[in-house]
């Protein structure tokens, strides 16, 4: 589950407010920031409104990422494109947490990343440089979805509780959750 990778984020963050590293904002009404994040949320999820006892994994690590310093850098598809697949295609493992930044641990990061999770493993075909015409094919294949839904959001049954046209696709969701970035 989700509440190990998160529980060490916030373990992270905790310790550098305690040791001083980071500070919280100076000046923040608390009671109305939570209620904007919460107003937030039942917009964002306006369709299962009582479902408020979860937390978004990829919003809310990377809007704690953020805060701590330890955003991953996109690998290069040039220089490492099983690891730009991996980034791209591939369950966002906490490991990714540990590859840049604050405590960065790069020999962690390759011994789960590289050495025990060889692309090859999974999709045989990339060994024969079929990377690239996967890459491209779905760009291709997603883009027009992309646009699709985000007109079709514009004319959605469900009220979207506020939220501009095309937010789900438009925005990402650490834009929208958590006053990331």
């Amino acid at each position: 589950g989700g509440i190990p990778p998160c529980s060490e984020l916030l373990s992270r963050y905790g310790g550098m407010l305690l040791s001083g590293e980071r500070t919280l904002p100076d000046e923040i009404d608390l009671e109305n920031f939570i209620k904007d994040e919460a107003k937030t949320e039942r917009q964002y999820y306006f369709q299962t409104p009582n479902q408020t006892n979860l937390v978004d994994y990829s919003a809310f690590t990377e809007s704690l990422a953020e805060k701590i310093g330890c955003q991953p850098s996109i690998p290069s598809p040039l220089t490492n494109p099983s690891l730009f697949f991996k980034y791209w295609f591939y369950p966002f493992w906490p490991t990714w947490y540990r590859k840049d930044g604050p405590n960065a641990n790069p020999d962690a990061f390759n011994e789960v990343m590289i050495r025990k999770t060889p692309v090859s493993s999974s999709i045989n075909f990339l060994d024969a440089g079929g990377f690239f015409f996967v890459e491209i094919s779905l760009a291709l294949a997603i883009l027009p979805i992309y646009r699709v839904s985000s007109l079709m959001s514009s004319f959605s049954k469900y009220d979207s509780g506020g939220l501009s046209p095309g937010w789900m696709v438009l925005k990402p969701k650490r834009t929208v959750l958590h006053n990331a970035k």
